[in-house]
């Protein structure tokens, strides 16, 4: 098959048209074939008649001479190529009849009336290798034809050997020159509508396919635009937590407050130089001492308490305030804000704690009041909302944020020392009911954290005990507007379905060509076949399938009702490609309405197309495709099943017919369902065997649907 494959590819290669390359492909089929023809007549008149040598020779230089538009298209001589093989058939038909009739030869009526059929025959050639474009060559081609129809009894009276000489009352000689050109009329006007047809759907299609290319390019440019912008946006966010990485390793190192990360153990890990200076030691000599090497013996139960509550998480940050033993025995007085940290799967690594010096704090009383005030006025100028109640509800403090908050909102005057919740005005009433059960639960020891909309904000609350020599003597209470954060963490989670989105569409506007080609393969293998009418009806069924593919290529699902019509349309357009080799069912559960089922698009072609060429193609006999389509709770199954050769021996054929096939549509489509199902969907493939070996093979897929 590779060799002949090559032998009518001859001369392709000095054409640029698709239409001209076709006609070269013609012409070396009709010489390849009718060279055999002659030499099959051979053996014929061989087994029939026995060994005639003039009859004989004849034939064979006939044969040898029709093969001589294969040798003049491999030498690039393709137009006088088809002007030889539009002579040779009148040419051969006058020369071996005349040979035969002067040999003494006697021919029927009849045999004169084949004649001019073959002659008709030889006719329609030129326009099959010539396009109508081309006017001058065709008519140069059908010169020869022609001649030979309108003078065919004067050509052969010439020579003497024209049977109106010879007989010229026979009855039965009726197809005359008259009856000829009417002939030659009607089936010349016929080719030549035909064969306009052709070439206009031709022209139409590849108009097409150029307008769906040019699609194509516009949308992956795109596509491409916005996710160049995506990226650059992401980038610029990354090239952000780095810088926002390389300040915090600047602010622990250089930090005035002593910075530190703990193991989970208790021991040193980093320790920056406020800290050693603050203790006394060296970082080296530090890191190898644990925490509770360096603390006071009666702040050890402490500690415990300290790391027990942050792993086991009851507590995210802890403020502690303790004692550390100086290098040289002193005591060094210490305030301990600890922090969590962990990994991204959720656990727990190490704490992060900023260790402060409060030793001269607890020694002038009028530093520590001067740190307060300090700390108040931090307080007031930050974004949070802060106070704090003891254990009857009463204000123990609250920042400025606060203050103005309870005015603006709730018409409500703060004082220190008065309850939250005396006399509380109708719209405290619900709030009072709410908060009252928030604080029960954080004086029993509970840390309480939660998100609430007020007056059209969004804000995160967080309640946590105070505790004063392991008792709860009161709660803190932290607020802070989270409307922003949540702004932009919508954006990020639109911006990620951006990119989801983009993808789809690259996919799908790869998937289209890639179907849409291996169509117009098909269409290409009837018209360069001569399958005029298998053309057609090819043509026609593609124009449908292609009008849906237009008409659904903007979304990503489509009903399931237009899946399988335009599923349908490409099986018959394969069923009449190869000839009914195979036959068709689809069976749809009554338990789906077609209608209403939404499911993502072209989901099952790719299989059905793999099942064809690759599994009922390639086996001997009429094969058969079956599709089945039920509901499994919220999900669509769909099964395609062929009774071909089995994916085994399907693989063996294509490696000896040295064919480099990529299953583009099965791998999109995989693709495609992992990112619109999230993983949700589910895929096998089943070899079928009975007793005598693979029968064939199963697809099945299992997606979830929408219902409009």
């Amino acid at each position: 098959m590779n060799f002949i494959r090559r032998i009518t590819n001859f001369g392709k290669e000095y054409c640029l048209l698709r239409a001209d390359r076709r006609n070269i492909i013609l012409t070396n089929y009709i010489s390849l074939i009718a060279s055999l023809a002659l030499l099959i007549l051979i053996g014929a008149l061989y087994l029939f008649y026995g060994f005639n040598p003039g009859a004989f020779f004849r034939l064979l230089i006939a044969a040898l001479f029709f093969l001589i538009p294969l040798f003049l298209n491999r030498f690039g001589l393709i137009i006088i190529s088809r002007l030889v093989l539009s002579w040779l058939v009148p040419t051969f038909v006058f020369a071996i009849t005349i040979f035969d009739l002067k040999g003494g030869e006697m021919m029927a009526p009849s045999s004169f009336v084949g004649l001019r059929l073959f002659l008709l025959a030889g006719f329609c050639f030129p326009f099959l290798i010539f396009n109508l474009k081309d006017r001058w060559n065709l008519v140069a081609g059908l010169a020869a034809p022609v001649l030979s129809i309108l003078f065919f009894d004067q050509i052969f009276s010439i020579f003497g050997v024209s049977y109106l000489q010879n007989n010229p009352t026979d009855p039965y000689y009726e197809f005359s020159n008259v009856r000829a050109f009417i002939s030659m009329i009607a089936v010349g006007f016929s080719l030549y509508f035909l064969k306009s047809s052709v070439e206009d759907n031709e022209q139409k299609n590849q108009h097409l396919l150029l307008e769906l290319q040019q699609k194509n390019a516009l949308i992956q440019q795109q596509a491409e635009a916005d996710v160049n912008k995506l990226n650059l946006r992401l980038n610029a966010n990354l090239q952000e937590l780095r810088i926002s990485e390389a300040r915090f390793r600047g602010a622990f190192e250089y930090s005035a407050a002593g910075m530190a990360l703990v193991s989970l153990e208790g021991h040193w890990l980093r320790v920056n130089k406020a800290l050693c200076k603050m203790v006394g030691y060296s970082d080296e000599e530090l890191l190898s001492l644990s925490v509770s090497d360096i603390t006071w013996p009666d702040d050890l139960i402490h500690d415990e308490i300290f790391y027990a509550q942050l792993r086991t998480e009851t507590r995210t940050n802890y403020p502690l305030e303790k004692r550390y033993i100086h290098k040289s025995g002193s005591v060094v007085w210490v305030n301990i804000n600890a922090s969590v940290i962990k990994d991204s799967e959720g656990k727990l690594v190490y704490f992060v704690a900023q260790i402060e010096d409060i030793t001269e704090d607890k020694l002038i009383a009028e530093k520590l009041a001067l740190q307060e005030a300090n700390l108040r006025t931090t307080i007031n100028n930050i974004e949070l909302l802060i106070w704090s109640v003891d254990r009857e509800f009463r204000l123990l403090m609250f920042n400025k944020r606060f203050e103005e908050h309870m005015q603006r909102n709730y018409r409500e005057k703060l004082r220190l020392g008065e309850p939250m919740f005396k006399a509380p005005t109708p719209p405290l009433k619900k709030l009072v009911k709410k908060w009252e059960n928030f604080y029960l639960q954080v004086l029993e020891g509970k840390h309480i954290s939660f998100e609430d909309e007020q007056f059209g904000q969004d804000f995160q609350f967080s309640l946590s005990p105070i505790i004063e020599h392991n008792n709860v003597v009161g709660i803190s209470i932290y607020a802070e507007n989270v409307t922003n954060r949540k702004a932009r963490d919508k954006e990020l989670i639109e911006a990620r379905e951006k990119i989801a989105e983009l993808r789809l569409m690259a996919l799908r506007s790869v998937m289209s060509p890639h179907f849409i080609f291996n169509v117009l393969n098909s269409i290409q293998y009837f018209i360069a076949n001569n399958e005029r009418l298998n053309a057609i009806n090819y043509l026609s069924t593609f124009s449908k399938l292609v009008r849906s593919i237009l008409a659904h290529s903007i979304n990503n699902k489509i009903k399931l009702l237009d899946e399988i019509e335009m599923l349908k349309n490409y099986i018959q357009l394969e069923m009449i490609r190869f000839e009914n080799k195979f036959s068709f069912s689809l069976a749809v559960s009554n338990d789906i309405e077609l209608d209403s089922v939404v499911i993502p698009s072209l989901l099952i072609q790719p299989y059905v197309e793999n099942a064809i060429l690759h599994g009922l193609y390639n086996k001997e006999g009429k094969g058969k495709l079956e599709i089945r389509i039920n509901r499994i709770n919220n999900n669509i199954r769909f099964e395609v099943e062929d009774d071909g050769v089995g994916r085994q021996v399907a693989m063996k054929l294509r490696e000896q017919n040295l064919l480099n096939h990529n299953s583009m549509g099965i791998r999109i489509t995989e693709e495609r369902l992992k990112l619109m199902s999230l993983g949700q969907h589910t895929f096998t493939i089943e070899d079928l065997t009975d007793k005598n070996g693979p029968c064939g093979t199963r697809v099945s897929i299992e997606v979830p649907f929408d219902e409009e």
